[in-house]
């Protein structure tokens, strides 16, 4: 799950708490940053990935990445 408050610059209460939350609720989840979430991606053999902003809900963004030899 990816949390654009968790990047270090962002650190607040909610990110804290919300890692906390994803931590109690899975067997081993937490929030990951997007820097980490791009590089699993690319290991993985997608292109490097783009971010969209959605208007609804607040603060939501979708991480996109298109497989590599596919158009």
């Amino acid at each position: 799950m990816y949390n654009p408050n968790v990047e270090p610059y962002k650190a607040d209460p909610e990110s804290t708490l919300f890692d906390l939350h994803m931590l109690l609720s899975t067997g081993a989840g937490g929030a990951h940053t997007l820097d980490e979430l791009s590089a699993w991606l690319q290991e993985a053999g997608f292109l490097v990935p783009s971010i969209i902003q959605v208007a609804d809900p607040e603060n939501t963004r979708l991480l996109v990445a298109q497989s590599r030899g596919r158009s």
